[in-house]
């Protein structure tokens, strides 16, 4: 290679590296079965926190994302030759150096990159960390929800209804959402429990205690 196609060479990896240090979204580059990381953007750096992860595979760099699945699929995007596109995906990283697992969202492509030969070499990483509009559109919709919840739960309470009927409506709109099975004790004045309300039709425990040992009780 003659001088003039080296410094050509040189060139365009500037500019390779310029426009991945100023993309507008997390960017690193993977070589290789282990996934070793090659270059990482500021953004990227940001999204893991101040760790030098350059010239490590990926399980040493960011050994709390093996457990959670990535790991694999980097394994499959190599050996497969395919995209995977994660949207709102959730991962937790030890950011700050102190072990606590912080979750961020993030919405990514892991790209398989080719070489002259045309066999995989490695993988490309390009993405976008979502977590505030994550994080905000789940504060919309569980505000929401209990708006819905109170508008309910007030039309109820407005009715003439008996306290074991109200008790009833009440928790059907709180429970089915979260549990398969839930029932309500209440204690009477002879401290003696009996069973108000059940929200299916399996069958109903015979004390509070069987009750509790399902763990989707509440006594009331």
């Amino acid at each position: 290679m003659c001088s003039s196609d080296l410094r050509e060479s040189a060139l365009a990896k500037a500019r390779l590296g310029n426009l991945i240090e100023n993309a507008p979204a997390f960017v690193c580059t993977l070589a290789g079965a282990t996934h070793v990381f090659e270059v990482v953007n500021t953004l990227y750096q940001q999204l893991i926190g101040a760790r030098e992860v350059l010239g490590k595979p990926v399980a040493e760099a960011l050994p709390e994302v093996v457990t959670q699945g990535f790991v694999d699929l980097l394994d499959r995007v190599f050996q497969n030759a395919e995209t995977f596109v994660g949207h709102d995906t959730k991962v937790q990283l030890a950011r700050n150096g102190d072990g606590f697992l912080e979750d961020r969202f993030v919405t990514f492509v892991y790209q398989p990159r080719r070489n002259v030969e045309g066999e995989v070499e490695g993988v490309d990483v390009f993405g976008f960390d979502v977590t505030d509009g994550v994080r905000a559109r789940v504060l919309t919709e569980t505000a929401e929800r209990r708006s819905e919840f109170l508008s309910r739960a007030s039309e109820t309470l407005s009715q003439d209804l008996a306290v074991d009927a109200m008790m009833q409506r009440l928790i059907e709109l709180l429970v089915p959402e979260r549990f398969a099975f839930a029932s309500i004790w209440m204690q009477d004045a002879d401290a003696k429990y009996r069973c108000l309300i059940q929200t299916s039709a399996q069958a109903r425990p015979t004390s509070v205690d069987d009750a509790a040992s399902g763990g989707q009780t509440l006594s009331l």
